[in-house]
This record gives structure tokens, C-alpha cells and sequence, in this order.
């Protein structure tokens, strides 16, 4: 990529200093959304509902504040491309029946990519560990093997492998919320399909993005509010994935023009 980690976290500090209560009220939004969700959640669950506290977590998740999520990161889109619009338009995704399928949609293919991913990635652990219970070989009326107590350093083993291969596949997909938000006319599955191939030139920049910023995570999760650290992270996510796109688009224009140039000179 031509622009790099630090110009990108400049870009993002530049846009929070230029509009900063916008950018925090925003934020805010999305807390408030979430803990509204968490503190009602928990308030279900004092009767010893567990399971119905569960289900209103996940379905408020999915259903709201995925939604909002998107919709922060469209109001912050809009805001890199200087359209200044009221915070409230992180709610944009619920603004018709249509976008709201659509961010639906968009939620439950990205949401059942990554439980597929999730599965495959720890499936040779799950496969070793089933190996150590007694109950396994019990149900085929077979002694537990002696050989099944040395099976546990594999099975640890496999767990971090999963977990690598699961952050590798994640990877792929990592430009797919933007692209979503970047094009609303893209179909969703080609976000992920486009995510998928511009991530193999872009997806080291993310890392080391990331990395850059991890001391702002842990200190978001010990001291700084979220309030700022949130439309942080974001904005260089989104500075980030426009040049992304950006370093794609002019890849395939520069290929397609030599195609073009070696077609005349055919001739």
C-alpha cells in the first residue's frame, strides 16, 4: 500500500480533531446501544432465566446493534468524504425495509462464514479431544486406552493451531464490512468475494495496522473510555480499506490499459 500505518492513523486523528463531537456522539450511540442491550440481558437472567437472557443477547446483537455498527461506520465513511451528517444516521440501516434486509443479510452470511471457519479450524482439536474421554470408548464398550492420556499435549497443540487458522481465514474477510458501506449496491456476497481477493495484497498492512494500535486496545479495555477510542480504531479501519480499494481499482486499471496498449500493437 502507498500510504502508510502512521499517515493512516494521522488521517484518522485529523478527522476526530476537525469534527470531534460528531465523531464522540457517535460512538457514544453505539455504547449506549450496547450497554442497554448487556444491562437488559442481565436483567432477564436475575430470575435464573439464563437461557432466555442468552437469546435476547445474541437476537439484540444481530439484530440491533450489528445494524448500528454498520451504520457507524457509514456515518464515519460519509464524514471521510466530507458529507457532514447528524450522528443519528448511524440508525441509516434501519431507515427502510430494504437496507435493513440487506444489513441482515450481510450480518448472517458474515456471521455463518466465520462459524464455518470456526469449525473447520478446530476440528481436528474437537476430533483428539473426543479421543481423552471415557464416555467414547464407554458408548462402544471399549476400555479407556492407555495411550489416550498422552493425546492431551496434541489436543493443546491443535487448539493454537485452530485458533491461527481461524485468524488466517477471518482474515480474508476483514474488508467485507467496509465494502458493504462503500458500495451499497454491491451484492453481498461479492463484498466478501472482493474482500477475499484484495486482502491477499492488503491484509499484512491490516496486521501491522492493528498491531500499531494494540496498546490503545489494552489500554480501552484497562483506562481510556471507549468514547474516544472507538471512532479511532474505525476511522483507520476505514482510511485503511478506502486506500485498499483504492491500490486495487488502480492495479485493474493499469492492467487493463497494457491490455489495451498490447491489443493495438498487435494489430
Amino acid at each position: 500500500m502507498s500510504n502508510s500505518t502512521g499517515a493512516i492513523k494521522k488521517s484518522a486523528r485529523s478527522t476526530i480533531a476537525s469534527n470531534i463531537i460528531p465523531t464522540l456522539l457517535a460512538g457514544f450511540i453505539l455504547i449506549s446501544a450496547f450497554y442497554i442491550i448487556y444491562i437488559s440481558a442481565s436483567l432477564i437472567s436475575i430470575p435464573e432465566m439464563y437461557l432466555a437472557s442468552f437469546l435476547f443477547l445474541v437476537t439484540a446483537l444481530i439484530f440491533v446493534l450489528a445494524p448500528i455498527l454498520l451504520g457507524l461506520l457509514y456515518y464515519y465513511n460519509r464524514l471521510i468524504s466530507g458529507k457532514f451528517d447528524n450522528p443519528i444516521s448511524v440508525f441509516y440501516f434501519f431507515s427502510s425495509k430494504s437496507l435493513y434486509k440487506r444489513t441482515l443479510l450481510f450480518v448472517f452470511k458474515f456471521l455463518i462464514r466465520l462459524a464455518v471457519r470456526a469449525f473447520l479450524s478446530f476440528l481436528p482439536m474437537n476430533i483428539f479431544k473426543i479421543l481423552t474421554k471415557e464416555a467414547f470408548f464407554t458408548a462402544f464398550d471399549i476400555s479407556l486406552p492407555v495411550w489416550s492420556a498422552n493425546i492431551e499435549p496434541i489436543v493443546k497443540a491443535l487448539n493454537i493451531l485452530g485458533f491461527v487458522l481461524l485468524f488466517t481465514l477471518t482474515l480474508k474477510q476483514y474488508l467485507a464490512p467496509a465494502l458493504f458501506i462503500l458500495d451499497e449496491n454491491m451484492d453481498t456476497d461479492e463484498c466478501f468475494l472482493i474482500s477475499k481477493i484484495i486482502s491477499k495484497k492488503s491484509c499484512v498492512d491490516y496486521i501491522f495496522l492493528v498491531g500499531s494500535l494494540l496498546i490503545w486496545i489494552i489500554l480501552s479495555v484497562l483506562y481510556i473510555p471507549l468514547i474516544y477510542t472507538i471512532p479511532y480504531f474505525m476511522l483507520a479501519y476505514l482510511y485503511h480499506c478506502r486506500q485498499a480499494v483504492s491500490d486495487y481499482n488502480n492495479h485493474i486499471s493499469k492492467i487493463e490499459q497494457n491490455n489495451i496498449n498490447q491489443y493495438f500493437e498487435g494489430i
